[in-house]
């Protein structure tokens, strides 16, 4: 073969240009880009998730994956992968010696072709699930005991559905000399006057009146507080006329919060006053009855405001993605122009003017969001918008008008270029930083598959995927 030259060509990809260039080709099938040459290669096939077994398990058993999320944690340490078949959400259990299974971690309404599928996002040690249908949800990963596998699974609500009910502060008895308590007393707890921690409530002076309110709020396991509650009724008592020796101590029944509830946080006013200020931190779920018992408050600490906390807006979020600190998501099909935002690294508490209203301007509904760089996208039904800012003064923009996406699973980040992702009208690419522009950089990739992409069904297009490697 000596003096011989062989020409291999280049192949490059697809384009459906005319005339076409001999290194591109109308189609590529079963086909990967070789790691070593650059080139197309064709070994590429099936491979089992957990390569030591003989079968694909867990998935045997499964139908159809509608979505799945591959969950990076502690450098690999934790890595879990969550999946959606059917009307349930599991996650791959197979740190269980030789078993490896799905466990069913909540049940959920059955994935259309047509909808979009269940959505995942990163909040610090959480992820936020969002299906549509029914409050998000957040899942911490672990702890998950392998002889409990169905057990304690460490899933919970997003955000607080209700206010809490009210607490009840019990009528003391008035007469320590009463062998039982008299007139609808339900307690007899006293404590000495002047002693030593200076505790009890209550005057001293003969026939003097004292009169308390108290309202409560959960705390999450995010940190996060939930709104107030509504007033409790006055605990309300007359000093004997004789006059007091002894001070009171009032025992006021309160409520136990929903599973992800760890602490509870109990406001009280000053002896007749209207004011509320923080009284004490119930570290618990557990105790129903509280004993109150503290004679001054912290004039600093005062109740928040009633909107700073409201029952979570989001009941039927469809997409989630965090931004800024907070946790974004759209208000659902019956809000589907509503883009809530919770309080910075509390992703369970949504303040009452927390959100923004996109149906102020044309682009239809929220049809995803996707993070990128210093900026939120929100795609729409028929326009793309970037929301830039830091809480609470986030604003909206649009970018790109009259054309919109459904395909929100099919957003992939291409590191130093942007950010793409597949529209009605083709592929786009999303870059530049909004900190130093006004406007980032829109350009269409899909230019050499304009054919292709013409025969595309739109009515699918919410269940197109993409990744970048």
């Amino acid at each position: 073969m000596r003096n011989t030259k062989i020409d291999v060509p280049v192949l490059l990809g697809v384009q459906e240009r005319q005339p076409q260039r001999k290194e591109f080709a109308d189609e590529i099938v079963n086909m990967k880009v070789d790691s070593l040459t650059g080139g197309w290669d064709s070994r590429i096939g099936y491979e089992k998730f957990i390569v030591k077994k003989d079968t694909f398990v867990p998935w045997v058993t499964d139908n159809r994956i509608d979505s799945i999320y591959y969950w990076i944690r502690r450098g690999g340490a934790l890595d879990q992968v969550l999946y959606q078949t059917g009307t349930t959400l599991k996650v791959v259990q197979d740190w269980n010696g030789d078993t490896v299974s799905g466990i069913t971690l909540a049940n959920t309404p059955k994935a259309s072709l047509t909808n979009n599928a269940m959505q995942f996002c990163e909040f610090g040690k959480w992820l936020i699930i969002t299906y549509g249908d029914g409050q998000p949800l957040k899942y911490s990963g672990w702890p998950i005991a392998a002889a409990s596998l169905a057990t304690n699974l460490p899933i919970y609500s997003v955000g607080f559905k209700v206010k809490p009910r009210p607490p009840r502060p019990r009528k003391p008895a008035v007469d320590i000399d009463d062998t039982f308590p008299v007139n609808g007393a339900e307690n007899s707890l006293f404590l000495v006057n002047n002693n030593a921690r200076g505790q009890g409530l209550g005057k001293i002076g003969a026939d003097d009146e004292n009169e308390y309110r108290y309202k409560v709020s959960f705390v999450s396991n995010t940190g996060s507080e939930g709104p107030l509650s509504d007033v409790s009724q006055p605990v309300q008592w007359t000093n004997v006329a004789s006059g007091t020796t002894y001070k009171f101590c009032i025992a006021v029944d309160i409520p136990i919060g929903p599973s992800d509830v760890v602490a509870r946080r109990i406001y009280r006013t000053t002896n007749g006053g209207t004011a509320y200020f923080l009284m004490d931190e119930v570290k618990n779920n557990v105790d129903e009855t509280y004993h109150d018992l503290r004679t001054v408050l912290d004039a600093q600490a005062t109740e928040p405001l009633s909107s700073d906390s409201v029952p979570f807006p989001a009941t039927g979020a469809r997409y989630c993605a965090v931004y800024q600190s907070c946790l974004f998501l759209d208000g659902g099909p019956s809000e589907d122009t509503a883009l809530y935002y919770s309080h910075p690294l509390k992703p369970d508490q949504f303040g009452a003017t927390d959100y923004l209203e996109l149906g102020m301007r044309k682009g239809g509904g929220i049809t995803g969001l996707v993070n990128y760089f210093n900026f939120l996208i929100v795609l729409r039904s028929s326009s793309i918008d970037i929301i830039s800012g830091s809480y609470p003064n986030f604003n909206c923009q649009t970018i790109l008008q009259g054309i919109g996406s459904t395909a929100i699973d099919s957003a992939a980040t291409i590191p130093e270029m942007g950010i793409v992702f597949a529209t009605f009208d083709g592929v786009y690419l999303l870059s530049g930083n909004m900190e130093y522009i006004d406007k980032p950089e829109l350009i269409k990739l899909s230019e050499p598959i304009n054919k292709t992409w013409r025969r595309v069904n739109k009515d699918h297009l919410s269940r197109a995927a993409g990744c970048y490697s």
